[in-house]
């Protein structure tokens, strides 16, 4: 990095700058990469000048720019968008790097995921909450990876994943004994009386229940 580069970057970063004298930082700056980096985080830079500059950026400072709350929200959420585009070509190595450190906002994007790895990496973001795996376990499409990446985490001791598995038709065998300890009784008890229940997970559910000494409805 030249030093013009890096004072005209701290300016950037401490001074208070007027809209006229970004654009102008910018249009004598528009093949400096770093600088372009910095002006697209700038509050004050304009929207449609940084719409110019977004797809010119590295996906890894896609996210930069995505986490950055000091950035305009529509620039952000057009970062966000250009993201999910871009990642969908992206080697899996880089997929899973990105996706370790992907913000709230931006893995809501990706509920139609469907690589195991890639889910397993989300599912272990600690920005993931409750709120977007019961979208996973809710989508439509295909749900077989997403349990299998559930199984490699904790998310089953959740009460309300726990509920969300028990009504899902499709959930398959395994993830359904191990939600047995967390999903409430009332759920219990229709899944014993339900004909379509397998087997093993009545045994699995009636063996639990007595152990807490309360029968279910049969």
């Amino acid at each position: 990095m030249s030093v013009d580069e890096l004072e005209i970057i701290r300016h950037l970063q401490f001074a208070q700058i007027s809209e006229a004298e970004l654009i102008g930082i910018f249009q004598e700056n528009r093949d400096s990469y770093r600088v372009l980096l910095h002006l697209v985080q700038h509050p004050r830079f304009p929207a449609h000048q940084a719409l110019n500059v977004i797809p010119k950026l590295y996906v890894s400072d896609l996210l930069k720019v995505i986490r950055n709350g000091r950035a305009n929200p529509f620039v952000r959420k057009r970062s966000e968008l250009d993201f999910k585009i871009r990642f969908a070509r992206l080697p899996l190595g880089e997929k899973v790097a990105l996706m370790k450190t992907a913000p709230f906002s931006l893995l809501t994007l990706f509920v139609d995921e469907n690589h195991k790895t890639v889910l397993e990496t989300i599912f272990a973001n600690p920005n993931c909450t409750e709120e977007l795996m019961l979208q996973f376990i809710n989508r439509k499409e295909d749900r077989q990876n997403v349990y299998e990446a559930l199984d490699a985490t904790s998310w089953h001791t959740s009460p309300a994943l726990a509920e969300a598995v028990a009504h899902d038709t499709e959930a398959p065998i395994r993830t359904v004994l191990k939600i047995i300890p967390y999903a409430g009784l009332a759920t219990l008890q229709k899944m014993v009386a339900d004909d379509t229940c397998h087997p093993i997970v009545r045994q699995r559910i009636l063996e639990y229940v007595r152990t807490r000494q309360v029968e279910p409805e049969e």
